[in-house]
């Protein structure tokens, strides 16, 4: 009997002491239980602040290149509706011709004499190398608008018209024909009076 009192008294002091030590081991189960919590707050408020970082940063990045986009789109429809072109004015009068060979016949307003280096009493000459066959092909290509090279002289004869010429020509690079007129003005030089786009060139 001594002896198995003596066991259960023992037995019973064990039990008592591991009771006794269960509120200490509780309450540093319930630190732990709140370090981890706070520690898993901690990497949850983290986690969650860099995402919105990144977030704001992809929306800054891409805020621009949607503009940029836009810029070009707009680019595009400016390039696919080109601005609108100022007509050059001019004082072109169409002429009626009754002549069958003639598609068309101008004068213009603008045409002036050019400056002559030649004195009065001014006398036509025909020579090639004259200085008044020189100005003769100037005039020729203020009417045409050509360069003096592109011009190519077939005829040149008086009309019936006084200080009044005229000259069968085309234009060397589409071999258009062409007739035109000049006057010389006294004391100033030959200016174009008429312009006649020929079918065919006449042969004399």
């Amino acid at each position: 009997m001594l002896k198995y009192y003596y066991t259960s008294k023992k037995r019973g002091c064990f039990t008592i002491n591991f009771f006794k030590k269960m509120p200490h081991r509780i309450k540093n189960n319930k630190k732990i239980t709140i370090l981890i919590f706070l520690i898993i707050c901690f990497l949850i408020f983290f986690i969650k602040k860099s995402t919105i970082q990144n977030e704001t940063k992809e929306i800054e990045i891409g805020g621009p290149k949607v503009a940029l986009i836009s810029e070009k789109t707009s680019e595009k429809k400016s390039k696919d509706k080109p601005m609108p072109v100022k007509e050059k004015t001019n004082n072109i009068k169409l002429i009626h011709s009754d002549d069958s060979n003639v598609k068309s016949a101008w004068k213009n307003e603008n045409w002036t004499p050019q400056v002559s280096q030649q004195k009065e009493p001014h006398t036509i000459n025909f020579d090639s190398n004259s200085l008044d066959r020189v100005e003769m092909k100037y005039s020729f290509s203020t009417a045409l608008d050509l360069e003096e090279d592109l011009i190519e002289e077939w005829w040149l004869d008086s009309t019936n018209h006084d200080n009044e010429i005229v000259g069968l020509l085309s234009n060397r690079n589409t071999n258009q024909p062409y007739r035109v007129t000049i006057k010389w003005i006294t004391n100033k030089g030959w200016q174009p009076t008429l312009v006649e786009e020929l079918i065919t060139l006449p042969s004399y």
